[in-house]
């Protein structure tokens, strides 16, 4: 079957297995593993599960076919209704740490110091599971000079010491606008959605990770290998004179709709994109009509249940399943088993 006689109206289901390999996240943790992509069997811990992505290195695949969306994107953008000036920008991850990982920051888009195929990064993660204590790590603290960065990183010290530590739960929303130094912390897993512009990969500048080593299977060994750090590229875009509370990064969400059954919110805040969660707490049976962009990525979170797409075909949804569609696709049908929450992700206009 081509693509061609694939596309309809109907939501388009995406390839399950879009992995980064242990080799590039050694910190990866269980959680994806055991509960998102538990139906693959994977024998690894999965750091990384590239849910939507158009990135020619890591792009999605449609499940019927195999077809990559990023050499089919042309196609696609032609029968979901797009001008020439829209494009795909949106990069959706599952990621889940079981260690920490490195400190990082990104650059601008308009970065004078960017390769023809990279472009910026911003981000934002909403935290769906936190062990007890688990947090992450959001700008350096007032008043530290990249004189002590510096000094900290040449004596192999612990950079974490000079950051901000930010407890968090299920639930918490953060935006990661670029030139913001940040660290998952381990035990938590979360929905990363990122501003990748079209055909480019989104450049991550490494500032510490811990003075970790790995061998060539990416298990830490005190006689292995470490990662390349990038301290030049990330001092550089580093604005430690600007002083902003680290808390303004966390976004809080509006209510569309909430029953004791049935909830719907949204994160609206950040420039590029939005984020809608949709709970159902029991059975339960909603027509869904959302016309606000040119495309949507769809992720079952929790539960089950079925979707009737306006030509009255029915898909099973089960966790972890992951879904591409446009505006044509609305209204549909979500029947619900007994829970059922699922994650809605769209550009702005």
């Amino acid at each position: 079957m081509t693509l061609s006689k694939e596309l309809s109206r109907k939501p388009l289901k995406l390839a399950a297995n879009n992995f980064t390999s242990l080799v590039k996240t050694p910190w990866a943790g269980k959680t994806i593993k055991k509960i998102y992509k538990n139906h693959l069997s994977p024998k690894e811990n999965i750091g990384e599960s590239w849910e939507l992505s158009f990135d020619p290195a890591m792009s999605s695949s449609l499940e019927s076919t195999g077809e990559k969306v990023f050499h089919t994107a042309h196609l696609l953008k032609k029968k979901f209704g797009m001008s020439e000036k829209e494009n795909f920008n949106l990069l959706v991850k599952l990621l889940s740490a079981g260690k920490n990982l490195s400190v990082q920051i990104h650059p601008d888009y308009d970065d004078e110091n960017l390769k023809q195929n990279e472009c910026g990064k911003y981000e934002s993660w909403w935290i769906l599971e936190a062990e007890k204590g688990a947090g992450i790590y959001l700008d350096f603290k007032t008043g530290v000079t990249e004189t002590e960065i510096q000094d900290c990183l040449k004596k192999n010290s612990d950079l974490s010491q000079l950051l901000n530590f930010i407890p968090v739960e299920k639930g918490d929303y953060f935006d990661i606008p670029p030139g913001t130094a940040h660290a998952i912390g381990a035990g938590i897993t979360l929905l990363e959605p990122q501003r990748i512009l079209f055909g480019k990969s989104g450049v991550t500048y490494r500032f510490w990770d811990w003075n970790r080593a790995y061998d060539e299977q990416g298990q830490e060994k005190a006689q292995g290998k470490k990662r390349d750090l990038h301290i030049k590229e990330s001092l550089q875009l580093l604005s430690l004179k600007t002083k902003r509370d680290p808390l303004s990064l966390k976004k809080y969400s509006e209510l569309i709709e909430n029953t004791d059954f049935f909830i719907q919110q949204i994160f609206r805040e950040n420039p590029y994109y939005e984020l809608q969660v949709l709970h159902f707490k029991r059975r339960y049976e909603k027509k869904i009509d959302l016309k606000k962009a040119s495309y949507f990525h769809l992720l079952i979170l929790e539960g089950g249940g079925t979707l009737e797409t306006r030509d009255h075909e029915k898909i099973l949804l089960t966790i972890g399943d992951s879904f591409l569609f446009c505006a044509h696709s609305f209204p549909f049908i979500l029947k619900t088993d007994e829970n059922l929450k699922l994650s809605l992700l769209y550009e702005k206009k």
